[in-house]
């Protein structure tokens, strides 16, 4: 499963997924990329993979319940959950310049969403039987603006950090039992 997987990194992970062979869950708000061209789901399914696609909004608990409850219907099990959703743009400011709105808008997906597709993507991984001894893997992506400040954008960052705690917390949980999870900190070039 690949959350925000419409466009940029989200895409570019599922297509690569679906390429080495996976079956692919593909999920977003949107449909078409906002890079434009075609989606995702029909990306892969021209170059001959797997795929199925779940509308979610990962910061609402019946749509993330629904997303994992699709791929264990389709392909019986979920072996890797990439956390990839994300919002920025617009509610992304200065502290001074951030509304409760802008906080909540940023927290909701990159935080929020997070925790809930964790959650209910763990719950999961514990009831499956492992392949070797993992259960499943857990694929954080967060940001290098959640390591250090990136001057402007304090929710957007708050909440990268907070992935990486999050992150950092689950594996230690979770790890014992068969469930890797691990984040990614992408670099914009």
């Amino acid at each position: 499963m690949v959350t925000g997987s419409a466009s940029g990194i989200g895409r570019a992970i599922a297509v690569r997924l679906a390429d080495e062979g996976a079956s692919v869950v593909v999920s977003d708000v949107r449909r078409e990329p906002r890079e434009g061209g075609e989606a995702t789901a029909a990306v892969i399914a021209s170059r001959g993979g797997t795929c199925i696609r779940v509308d979610a909004d990962v910061s609402r608990w019946d749509d993330v319940d629904g997303l994992v409850s699709a791929a264990v219907t389709r392909f019986g099990r979920v072996d890797v959950l990439v956390n990839n959703a994300a919002v920025a743009g617009a509610a992304s400011k200065s502290l001074l310049e951030t509304t409760e709105d802008d906080w909540d808008a940023i927290m909701a997906v990159n935080l929020r969403g997070v925790f809930l597709c964790c959650k209910r993507a763990v719950a999961e991984m514990l009831e499956q039987t492992p392949i070797g001894e993992v259960r499943g893997r857990v694929i954080n992506i967060s940001s290098q603006h959640g390591m250090v400040g990136s001057p402007g954008h304090v929710a957007y960052s708050t909440s990268k950090g907070g992935v990486v705690n999050l992150t950092h917390q689950l594996a230690v949980d979770y790890g014992r039992h068969g469930i890797l999870v691990n984040a990614v900190a992408p670099e914009r070039s």
